[in-house]
């Protein structure tokens, strides 16, 4: 299973298939830079 998530102009895909029942946080940070640009949460339900 994937999820898309937006980053700033970009669509990112994240692979969750192995991911357990869970709320995830995610954070997406500048190349190279500490800012953090974008944040969120998954919630996966099994």
């Amino acid at each position: 299973m994937n999820h898309s998530l937006l980053g700033s102009t970009q669509w990112q895909v994240l692979d969750i298939s192995s991911f357990s029942a869970g709320i995830y946080a995610w954070y997406l940070v500048g190349e190279g830079k500490e800012k953090v640009l974008e944040q969120g949460k998954i919630v996966v339900i099994p």
